[in-house]
């Protein structure tokens, strides 16, 4: 799931390799997760791959935490942003996401 985001193409289908450009700042990938603790264990996890490959800034965002702090972290830049379903709606309806 996170080959093609992070490095790789998918020869299966085609896909061209569509790695995540470090110097934009906007999001190039979302990852919905169905609860909010898997959305923090995705997040880590692609936090932890990315580090091979350079400086990429991965935010998770979820209920039970406050919107405003996720808005600051958006506005300065995630080049993936992992949420949940209603949260992600939540910052589309906001325009911030």
């Amino acid at each position: 799931m996170l080959r093609p985001i992070l490095r790789y193409g998918d020869e299966a289908l085609h896909l061209p390799a569509q790695p995540v450009d470090s110097i934009r700042a906007d999001t190039q990938a979302l990852v919905l997760t169905p609860t909010r603790e898997l959305c923090i264990q995705v997040a880590e996890a692609i936090h932890t791959y990315a580090k091979h490959i350079g400086v990429v800034r991965v935010r998770p965002v979820y209920g039970g935490q406050p919107i405003q702090t996720q808005v600051r972290h958006l506005r300065a830049g995630a080049h993936v942003v992992v949420g949940t379903p209603g949260r992600i709606l939540d910052h589309l309806r906001r325009r911030t996401l």
